[in-house]
């Protein structure tokens, strides 16, 4: 999926950290890896909720 970055240029799950950004239906809209604060989610988390 082209709005899930991956470090490895793969799908797994490199470590139990990965966060990932779900919609209520359950569908993943974004995906972050270990190294990514909540801080740096916050702008995403904004323009989701509006």
């Amino acid at each position: 999926m082209k709005n899930r970055p991956e470090a490895a240029d793969t799908d797994e799950v490199r470590w139990n950290c990965t966060k990932f950004l779900v919609v209520e239906d359950g569908a993943v809209l974004r995906r972050y890896e270990p190294d990514v604060t909540p801080e740096q989610i916050k702008a995403d988390l904004t323009e989701i909720l509006g």
